[in-house]
């Protein structure tokens, strides 16, 4: 029990969906793309397992990285 009276907390179970792809342009060229919480799902906590209060509410937003490797 928590010093405000509340009974633990929680966070709220999440799915996030990811993407990630890279190519073989020609011997060492290699451009990639990836793609991080695609549905833009937030991430959910909250105090007291009975009650289910927010206590907060955490959204990251999606985060996209292109990218080109050679290699020699």
């Amino acid at each position: 029990m928590g010093n405000n009276g509340n009974i633990g907390t929680r966070i709220r179970g999440s799915t996030t969906i990811d993407f990630a792809a890279h190519a073989m342009l020609r011997p060492g060229l290699q451009p990639s793309v990836e793609a991080r919480n695609i549905t833009d799902t937030p991430i959910e906590q909250y105090t007291d397992r009975t009650a289910k209060r927010l206590l907060a509410r955490t959204r990251s937003g999606r985060t996209v990285a292109l990218g080109m490797r050679y290699a020699y």
